[in-house]
């Protein structure tokens, strides 16, 4: 029961993990932004994605994203 628990999280993260693949313009810190989107709060129904903590974006919009970037920031609507 474990082994299977611990694949359906590992699954998910991976899913919930990925990154956009830069096809985004950059700004002066060198990270993706998107000129629709603007800042907003969690629970948003517009959310499209999350900037993380070290500046990198991430389009997953729930838990998890920017877990391996030191969490979000704040969270990107369009």
């Amino acid at each position: 029961m474990k082994q299977l628990i611990l694949i359906i999280s590992l699954a998910t993260c991976l899913i919930a993990c990925s990154e956009d693949e830069g096809t985004e313009p950059t700004n002066q810190n060198n990270t993706t932004q998107n000129s629709n989107e603007y800042q907003c709060q969690s629970g948003d129904p517009n959310i499209v994605g999350a900037r993380c903590k070290d500046g990198s974006r991430s389009s997953s919009t729930g838990q998890g994203a920017c877990s391996r970037h030191g969490g979000v920031d704040h969270w990107l609507c369009q």
